[in-house]
């Protein structure tokens, strides 16, 4: 699918837009059918499911996740920080929630699920915080709070703190860290493009890391020119949505990023298919729509340029896709595939919260009517027809 196809295709679903409920999850060893209810929540792997070692427990696809925490309660959302949620969670981790990568590191790191602890926030990833993270992260407090939340009680034994990270359209990096904490008071408005700003600058190093593995495969050099591109892209949006985000009040993070390791061709897949072919040519989607229904003529302007790009960063996720996909074995495929699926049904999730009113207004950003209606569109048509 080339840029002008895919722009093509996506103007058409602004056009023809039409101007949830969050569901508990936990666990509990007493809860009943019944109790748990009908409804299938999202069961939401991501692409962490793929890095889980040998030992991990292994993702039971059919795991309804609507069901009671234990006695001591569901996660408590103790502090934000620019969009980055810190949960204190008194019954620890769910049953079939684990480590991504515990062979590494026991105590800490990624989780293969969010959505049984990131209660009622936006979220892209989420990782288990050892005792360090928990006071490098300014959460050491929460303990005072143990015995309220766990029934007035000590503090359950197996309680941890999980960091839920931003919600992002866009092709993020493995290994981003959250921004350092800010104390100045903001408007949503003031969040939004300061988160907005921190993600283009992320999508740098997820580039340029790309770059580098497409070469060291001798990936054709149109293909490289074209990441090279995407590159400066990120760079100069990183800019102009930074000072977009000063204006509303907000200040720019910069994004850390942990080192690169190598990595399998299959590891590249599912990242280029979630973070690429999913989230960043749904970006563009969400792109051309505040283009088209921003209130401030200098947002729409600056949209309207930024999603141009986006739709070609969207097309060369796909010509990656292509790529990848020569090099992969019938297995890996069926994973790759079932990564995009898990991904779009994630993406899915994250929509149901409604954004703040001024963000709709004046930043153009979709309500939750217009943002199911993109992705109903997309998963027709541009996912369908990559599959």
């Amino acid at each position: 699918m080339t840029a002008k196809q895919l722009r093509r295709i996506l103007q058409s679903f602004v056009i023809t837009a039409p101007a949830a409920t969050w569901l508990a999850c936990g666990h509990s060893s007493t809860a009943t059918d019944e109790d748990a209810g009908t409804d299938a929540s999202i069961h939401d792997a991501g692409t962490d499911a793929f890095d889980a070692p040998d030992t991990a427990p292994q993702i039971d696809d059919t795991i309804d996740a609507t069901v009671y925490w234990c006695d001591a309660g569901p996660p408590v959302n103790v502090r934000t920080s620019l969009c980055y949620n810190y949960f204190y969670v008194p019954c620890g981790l769910p049953p079939e929630t684990f480590l991504a990568d515990a062979a590494t590191d026991p105590e800490a790191g990624p989780l293969n699920r969010c959505d049984q602890v990131c209660a009622k926030v936006q979220h892209f990833d989420c990782a288990l915080l050892d005792q360090t993270g928990v006071q490098d992260s300014k959460v050491d407090a929460a303990p005072e709070q143990a015995a309220e939340l766990d029934g007035g009680g000590s503090a359950n034994p197996n309680a941890v703190y999980v960091v839920c990270g931003c919600s992002a359209i866009g092709r993020r990096p493995r290994g981003l860290c959250q921004p350092s904490r800010s104390r100045r008071r903001r408007t949503p408005l003031a969040d939004h493009f300061a988160s907005m700003a921190f993600l283009e600058a992320a999508s740098v190093p997820a580039f340029q890391r790309l770059r580098a593995e497409l070469a060291a495969l001798s990936a054709p050099p149109t293909l490289l020119a074209s990441v090279e591109r995407a590159i400066r892209d990120e760079e100069k949006h990183a800019r102009i949505v930074a000072h977009v985000a000063l204006r509303f009040g907000g200040a720019f993070k910069a994004p850390r990023v942990r080192s690169f390791r190598a990595r399998k061709v299959a590891f590249m897949a599912i990242e280029n298919a979630v973070e690429g072919c999913v989230r960043e040519a749904f970006g563009a989607a969400v792109a051309l729509w505040q283009a088209e229904h921003a209130g401030d003529p200098t947002i729409r302007r600056t949209m309207t340029a930024i999603a141009k790009d986006e739709i070609r960063h969207a097309a060369i996720s796909f010509r990656v896709a292509r790529f990848l996909d020569a090099r992969l074995s019938s297995r890996e495929r069926e994973r790759v595939q079932n990564a995009r699926t898990r991904a779009i049904a994630r993406l899915r999730t994250e929509l149901q919260m409604e954004p703040p009113a001024s963000v709709v207004s004046v930043a153009g950003m979709p309500d939750v009517a217009s943002a199911m209606h993109l992705l109903s569109r997309m998963q027709e048509t541009v996912w369908a027809s990559a599959a």
